[in-house]
């Protein structure tokens, strides 16, 4: 992150340059607290803090064992996550009106915790909203213009290969395809957390086509991963043209590097446009193969083949029914007409493509049941109480229940007192 911040904009590099200043701002002028680990922050630490939150939200994403993920730390409480988003328009909301509702989940503790600002400057920004600890731009909410939220999507950006180094007199010789091909090595020392200390360890890597060795399977076989545009987005840095974005298709078109490389995003503007997109930065892959399960490394046909474009992700635009809703389910279902149509996108585009989790159930009846939304209307929504269960699967159960009273009375007699405790 350090080298390869040299290489950004200037532009870029001032932004982040003027948030680490902040941290420093806040931390000399309150004493009283101390960090556990940075104690003062350069403006590479924006970048590298970027990196580390994508690494981590796209491991998560392929639901990987633990031994790929660092360690919790086992004092902090467990975070509840799960976030939720809807945009309304005509003809839910009055013509030319649309109305964003943002509810992140984010935990207390961690890389995914948030803060919230205003930020203005004399360049134009005038941003409402939250993002992550160490950004240096606010990550959602709105300008004076638009305005949009994220939710966690899953999208399978993440791969692992088999690769076998076997080469009868060259150790870092792997098969590939008729023949074999060197890896890239190199060591490097690195710092490691031990306690309350770091420790510097000097390691000897390996890089495949595929991606660097990650694992040992066997004294010949080994794992390399590869996390999709982890070493060439800039996470604040497309959130920094998103934040100076002024209508939908400004907003778009910051959208389009895919810097961000994961998150729904559901957004509307003063226009009365709503919008959704699946965003992720999604390689191209051979459909023939179980990209779920570990690929063979030495078959050529399992390289990744670039990336999807932005105009390949699921998404929508106004749709008739007026209201989009984003809670963490498959991008397939986010409306009642309109949604993107799973037959059109590859399996491997989303693992949370069958995902039809309650708080989606319930957003989608809610918004059915909504007439003439208005900000006080949409406010106390935020804060309903009704439950999917209560409100679909305990009326089925009574149903049943009645049904049996008639055809088995004695069963309905035993199974009746269970029904009342729901």
């Amino acid at each position: 992150a350090k080298s390869d911040y040299e290489k950004l904009d200037q532009k870029t590099k001032r932004v982040f340059q003027a948030g680490a200043a902040g941290l420093n701002h806040y931390l000399a002028t309150h004493p009283e607290v101390q960090p556990r680990l940075i104690k003062h922050f350069e403006g590479w630490n924006i970048l590298a803090i970027g990196r580390h939150i994508i690494f981590t939200f796209q491991l998560l994403t392929k639901q990987l064992p633990r031994q790929y993920m660092g360690e919790a730390d086992p004092s902090l409480p467990a975070p509840i996550m799960g976030s939720n988003a809807w945009a309304i328009n005509a003809p839910k909301a009055k013509a030319g009106t649309a109305i964003l509702f943002c509810n992140p989940h984010q935990p207390q503790f961690g890389y995914g915790q948030m803060y919230e600002g205003h930020v203005r400057s004399g360049e134009g920004w005038d941003m409402t909203g939250a993002t992550f600890m160490g950004g240096a731009v606010p990550a959602m909410g709105h300008n004076e213009h638009l305005g949009w939220s994220h939710t966690v999507n899953r999208p399978d950006t993440v791969d692992f290969w088999i690769v076998r180094f076997d080469h009868p007199t060259n150790p870092n010789m792997y098969r590939f395809g008729d023949g074999y091909r060197e890896a890239e090595v190199w060591t490097d020392s690195i710092r490691i957390k031990k306690g309350s200390d770091l420790v510097e360890e000097t390691h000897t890597f390996r890089q495949t086509v595929h991606g660097p060795v990650v694992a040992k399977v066997s004294d010949t076989d080994f794992i390399a991963m590869n996390i999709s545009k982890l070493n060439e987005s800039v996470l604040f840095k497309q959130h920094l043209q998103m934040v100076r974005a002024r209508n939908l298709e400004e907003f778009k078109q910051a959208m389009r590097p895919i810097d961000l490389n994961f998150f729904n995003t559901i957004y509307a503007d003063r226009e009365g446009n709503i919008f959704f997109v699946y965003n992720a930065a999604v390689p191209k892959r051979d459909p023939s193969f179980d990209w779920s399960a570990k690929l063979d490394g030495s078959d050529p046909r399992t390289q990744w083949q670039g990336l999807h474009s932005f105009d390949d992700l699921p998404q929508l635009t106004n749709p008739p029914c007026g209201w989009i809703q984003s809670c963490n389910s498959s991008p397939y279902s986010s409306t009642d007409d309109g949604s993107p149509l799973q037959i059109n996108y590859p399996p491997y585009f989303a693992n949370d493509r069958f995902e039809d989790c309650l708080r989606t159930k319930v957003s989608r009846h809610i918004l059915r049941d909504l007439k003439e939304a208005t900000f006080e209307n949409v406010s106390e929504l935020a804060f309903d109480t009704r439950m999917y269960w209560a409100l679909f699967e305990i009326p089925r159960y009574a149903a049943g229940v009645a049904k049996l009273e008639v055809d088995n009375p004695t069963l309905a007699a035993k199974v009746k007192p269970y029904l009342g405790y729901l």
